[in-house]
């Protein structure tokens, strides 16, 4: 491959790189208005950070004979799945942060396919995840899960007291069950 041959294919990796990166803080930026633990920039360093490790799974060894490139790839998944579960968190037989790392190991796969060219893929596979985030938002009470919390109250006048939080919680619709 001559010189000139040789800086546009470096360019185009750098763009690669660069539009993961973009795609990322998209959807960062989406989870990030919701007050969720990964934003913009942990979005677009785990799809930038994917698409820079596929770049380099599929175009940097090609001094090293029968080179299997999907190695790297697959090593990827579980990398940013070890990285999601770090997110995820169990309090009082609740689970919070699923959606946050799915979000986070999808967008590490947004990264890997940009990485590897397939543009198109990436782009439709972030504005689809978008969409769906806001939509299944939007459409909470079809797509709403149980929230359970524990609330421990110190009061010399429980009865009075528990029936005015049950009055109150019965208009939004809420449930409270005594342990």
């Amino acid at each position: 491959m001559g010189f000139e041959m040789e800086y546009y294919f470096q360019l185009e990796l750098i763009f690669r790189i660069f539009l993961a990166g973009v795609l990322g803080a998209v959807i960062g930026y989406e989870r990030k208005n919701r007050d969720k633990s990964a934003g913009t920039r942990t979005h677009a360093m785990v799809c930038l950070g994917a698409a820079l490790l596929m770049v380099i799974s599929k175009y940097c060894f090609p001094d090293v004979a029968d080179y299997d490139a999907s190695r790297v790839a697959s090593q990827i998944v579980s990398g940013v799945g070890f990285l999601g579960t770090g997110m995820i968190f169990v309090k009082n037989s609740t689970v919070s942060g699923l959606t946050t790392a799915a979000g986070v190991w999808t967008t590490a796969g947004i990264g890997m396919a940009v990485g590897a060219g397939a543009y198109w893929i990436g782009i439709a596979a972030a504005l689809i995840m978008i969409v769906m985030q806001i939509v299944m938002h939007k459409m909470n009470p079809v797509f709403a899960e149980n929230v359970r919390d524990n609330i421990k109250l110190t009061t010399d006048q429980y009865e009075s007291v528990m029936k005015e939080i049950q009055e109150e919680l019965n208009l939004k619709k809420n449930q409270v069950a005594k342990l």
